[in-house]
């Protein structure tokens, strides 16, 4: 807690000497992290390392410019006023026509710019004059071209381990017009969707009507394995700093990829589950190490995964240990798809899952349990 509110001050007090806000904060993170790992700054920096690609590639902050851009294009070139002219000679000569013209062009102008906001704004101004001139009342014309995003809140409609999410029925209502039932799912860390249990939960998919994120395998691998029956080159390129040719500490999906690419046959752990048709998906893949879970060695080099009360990312440790048991992998170790540093040839990080979790670096041909992991889809 004083930490933290010396963190705040010594932020305010940048900000007030004139520094942008961005390095304000960065400077005072990564001090402030380096303070908390007894003055380490090399993992202070890959922390920090790590959260800037992570941000940076964040599919919603990459898209949304783009996304605001392209709707400023569409109301400049006139394309907004087109559609509204479109959709009212197809359907403009029915009753209530030019309300439907309205509701069907900003349908389209939503599926180009993607924001329900900048669809409502832009229609209000296009089509409302149109349809007060027509009689229609202020309660209709403003109605009709208005668009509505709803973000469900935290409370689950499944519960932890339920095979099929029941459905919320959510009711809209209002003045000259019919009630809309829309019917929801929402899952939580540790419900069972698409294949598994849910452990990573990304909200970041704009207005897709859904949201992505992992599930871990509903069970592990049928036998302990290898990672590796020989030494594997590609071993070398996948240790707990790497950043290229895959972000190897939090991309199991890359690091099996170019494992499996390069010798899949001796490589056990990560050919197995590239194999893997569990559920009927295709996609498995080997975990890394920090898809797994942080550490609670403070030694050890694996801790660019944080700590319990500061993850670098949704992990299977985090949600589906430390809550509870909800997975079935507690007091067993797991290969990851990341290896060491120190030997990166030889030594593979697995992660064992307890109430104090610790990673290890094993010898490459040690046998250890397996639980595959997958990216589920809006």
């Amino acid at each position: 807690m004083i930490e933290g509110l010396l963190g705040l001050a010594a932020m305010l007090a940048l900000a007030f000497l004139r520094l942008p806000i961005a390095f304000a904060m960065g400077v005072v993170g990564i001090v402030g992290y380096a303070y908390m790992r007894d003055w380490n700054f090399t993992i202070a920096f890959a922390v920090a390392q790590t959260k800037i690609y992570e941000t940076g590639r964040n599919y919603t902050l990459s898209v949304v410019p783009l996304f605001i851009l392209m709707g400023n294009f569409v109301t400049r070139a006139g394309m907004s006023q087109e559609l509204f002219r479109a959709a009212n000679a197809f359907i403009g000569h029915l009753k209530g026509g030019l309300a439907m013209a309205t509701i069907l062009a900003c349908a389209g102008f939503g599926a180009i710019c993607g924001s329900s906001i900048a669809t409502a704004a832009t229609f209000a101004k296009v089509a409302y004059p149109s349809m007060r001139r027509f009689g229609y009342k202020d309660t209709l014309a403003t109605g009709a071209s208005c668009a509505l995003t709803i973000t469900p809140g935290a409370t689950p409609t499944a519960t932890p381990g339920d095979p099929a999410p029941a459905a919320a029925v959510l009711e809209i209502a209002g003045d000259n017009t019919p009630i809309l039932r829309v019917h929801m799912a929402v899952v939580a860390y540790g419900s069972v969707h698409q294949g598994g249990y849910v452990f990573a939960i990304d909200d970041g998919t704009p207005y897709t009507g859904s949201i992505g994120g992992k599930v871990a395998a509903l069970h592990d691998l049928p036998d302990q394995v290898s990672w590796s029956l020989s030494q594997l080159g590609v071993a070398s390129g996948l240790h707990e700093n790497a950043t290229a040719p895959c972000h190897a500490a939090t991309d199991g999906a890359c690091n099996t990829a170019l494992i499996v690419a390069a010798d899949g046959a001796l490589a056990p752990a990560a050919s197995l589950c590239d194999l893997s048709t569990d559920g009927g998906f295709s996609d498995w893949y080997l975990p890394a190490a920090c898809e797994q879970g942080y550490d609670t060695n403070p030694g050890f080099a694996a801790q660019v995964c944080g700590v319990q009360g500061s993850p670098l990312m949704d992990n299977m440790q985090s949600r589906l240990v430390d809550g509870g048991d909800l997975a079935g992998l507690s007091g067993k170790s797991y290969w990851g798809s990341t290896s060491w540093s120190i030997s990166p040839m030889r030594s593979i990080l697995d992660h064992r899952f307890a109430a104090n979790p610790f990673k290890d670096a094993q010898a490459h041909y040690i046998e250890s349990h397996v639980r595959c992991v997958r990216a589920f889809k809006p």
